[in-house]
């Protein structure tokens, strides 16, 4: 036979959903994430016209900053300026949170400090063609059945397409 579950003591106390969330989040890393955001989005202010033209970030791994650089001779640049790119990206964090960096070919990975792009909805390029032969169930099949008006709605389909 198998174990019994454990107990779980669950201390029955209200708490104000702010609190609760803000709690839920910071278990699952939610305020460092935010300030990552914050970082990204503000890479231009953080690292000035010179350094964010050479490299843009692509993310982190654990205590590691990703940057990308469009070419070698970009990349080679940063990693000559890694000291300077750490101290700006920590003092914006608040933290000693990043200790090396590690700089890759972009080749088309997304840049994280550009905003994303607007949502729009896909575009009607496809339409069902309307088939020969419809309507001619319409009267046989019985009115009460679902399929009917399953089929009634099909048919309304094609009468507001066409």
């Amino acid at each position: 036979m198998g174990k019994p579950a454990p107990h779980i003591d669950r201390a029955k106390t209200l708490m104000r959903i702010t609190d609760a969330l803000s709690s839920f989040l910071d278990k699952r890393g939610g305020q460092e994430h935010a300030y990552l955001t914050r970082l990204w989005e503000h890479w231009h202010m953080v690292m000035g016209e010179d350094l964010s033209s050479l490299a843009i970030p692509l993310g982190h791994r654990k205590e590691t900053l990703v940057l990308g650089a469009e070419d070698s001779m970009a990349a080679q640049e940063i990693a000559m300026q890694s000291f300077e790119v750490l101290d700006r990206a920590n003092a914006f964090m608040n933290q000693p949170y990043f200790s090396r960096i590690q700089v890759e070919l972009v080749m088309g990975r997304v840049n994280l400090s550009r905003p994303p792009l607007e949502h729009q909805p896909p575009s009607p390029a496809y339409r069902i063609p309307k088939p020969e032969k419809l309507g001619n169930l319409q009267g046989t099949l019985d009115p009460e059945s679902p399929v009917t008006r399953c089929y009634e709605a099909y048919l309304r389909y094609f009468s507001k397409v066409l």
